[in-house]
């Protein structure tokens, strides 16, 4: 398993999970915002705050094995092929665990577009499209793939599709516009970037 194999699964995964640009792989997770928003702040705060809270926990299901998966592309070598089952069979695993909270995320940014003026909801709506094209997407490559090799080819052809391509870069064009209300106006980013 390549260290460029490696970053393309973790890149797609950081989009998925946090419905940004992905502009770069990372495994940080920024500051869950606050369950009190200030006097005065929007309603559309509140869901959009349980949309980066959800966020944040889908990354940190998924940190451990991104950082396992980082370590042994560090060292250069091919994993066997035992080895790189086992760390399939764990990333899978982790993915299977934090798509159960994609259900409670549609909801937050349902809840957000039907609170926000129709320009931010309309971005709201952008990212959850986009999320929801994605999710289905990652979990087929996840549930059939045997190798990261095999893993890796699926996302290519997957995101590749023109159709799938088109709804991400809009989903995080989306998330950074959102970002251009939320901080000032909430106190927080949406975007991971």
């Amino acid at each position: 398993m390549t260290q460029s194999r490696i970053a393309v699964v973790v890149l797609v995964l950081a989009f998925g999970a946090c419905g940004d640009d992905a502009a770069a792989p990372t495994t940080t997770v920024q500051a869950t915002p606050g369950t009190t928003l200030a006097p005065g702040t929007p309603a559309v705060c509140g869901p959009l705050a349980e949309v980066v809270r959800l966020s944040n926990e889908f990354s940190l299901r998924l940190n451990g094995v991104m950082t396992d998966i980082y370590t042994a592309a560090a060292t250069g070598e091919d994993l066997s092929a035992d080895a790189e089952a086992e760390l399939l069979d764990d990333f899978r695993g982790a993915f299977a665990d934090a798509t159960e909270l994609i259900d409670e995320l549609i909801g937050h940014y349902d809840a957000a577009a039907a609170l926000a003026e129709p320009e931010l909801a309309a971005d709201i709506v952008a990212v959850r499209d986009g999320t929801l094209m994605l999710m289905p997407i990652l979990t087929e490559a996840f549930e059939e793939a045997d190798t990261f090799v095999e893993l890796d080819t699926r996302f290519d052809t997957a995101l590749t599709d023109p159709e799938v391509a088109e709804a991400s870069m809009t989903a995080g064009l989306a998330a950074l516009s959102i970002d251009e209300f939320t901080i000032p106006e909430c106190g927080f980013k949406v975007s991971n970037s």
